[in-house]
């Protein structure tokens, strides 16, 4: 009765030996395969760089000084004039000037006269 008990032991102890020897070196085999991410690892790199993306984005658009808008171009549109480039002009409070919203408007600028885009 005693050898059939610790014969039992002893294979439940194999079997989970092998169990755990199997786990370890599957576990170490994955975690060193340089070439294959984990999915969840990648969605990490995919919002960094989303990120990244999001702050050249608003980091260019401080560059153009704007309201959000981009300057308009301005060839063709001072006549003659050259050269013709486009800046931000404040429009005059109490200017019954529908189509100004903002208090800023981009303007095309030739010498010292002023054009629309």
């Amino acid at each position: 009765m005693e050898r059939k008990r610790n014969k039992a032991h002893l294979r439940f102890g194999v079997f989970f030996f092998f169990i755990f020897l199997n786990f370890t070196i599957f576990s170490s085999a994955t975690t060193s395969q340089d070439s294959k991410k984990c999915p969840m690892l990648a969605d990490v790199d995919f919002q960094k760089k989303f990120e990244e993306k999001i702050r050249e984005i608003s980091l260019s658009r401080r560059v153009l000084g704007g309201l959000g808008s981009s300057p308009p171009r301005c060839s063709a549109k001072c006549g003659k004039c050259t050269p013709c480039r486009a800046v931000h002009v404040p429009v005059p409070p109490g200017t019954p000037v529908t189509s100004e919203y903002y208090p800023e408007a981009w303007r095309c600028k030739c010498g010292n006269k002023l054009y629309m885009p």
